[in-house]
């Protein structure tokens, strides 16, 4: 991955965070099945966690970059913002998976900028 691929990252991270935001969605009208037992949740939101990364990890980004920041999306914007969402009329629903998205991009960027100073101090 030279200097143009570390934008790969973040384009990813963001992709992730909105698949995740949709997932979310899908978890969120479920509710009653979704949150009816401890195994059922950690099966569904470990789903959501993995799929995103296993779908979009190919020769540019590998699985092990998006993994992380497929579950630091989760846990912090889309876990957070979905216990707060207010309703589920149509605009909550869209801003949960705009922050999604931009929770994706600022994680891929982090883990972009990480990956940019591990290879100048490497070179």
């Amino acid at each position: 991955m030279d200097s143009l691929d570390l934008k790969k990252p973040i384009l990813f991270g963001g992709i992730n965070g909105l698949v995740l935001g949709l997932f979310m969605i899908f978890a969120i009208f479920l509710g009653d099945i979704v949150f009816e037992s401890l195994i059922f949740i950690i099966i569904v939101f470990g789903l959501m966690i993995s799929i995103p990364p296993i779908v979009l990890s190919n020769d540019e980004v590998s699985f092990g970059i998006l993994f992380p920041i497929s579950f630091l999306t989760f846990i912090i914007p889309v876990f957070g913002i979905s216990f707060g969402l207010p309703n589920t009329e149509i605009f909550s629903l869209i801003s949960l998976v705009a922050i999604s998205g931009i929770g994706g991009l600022f994680w891929g960027s982090i883990f972009s900028i990480a990956i940019y100073i591990y290879r100048k101090i490497r070179s």
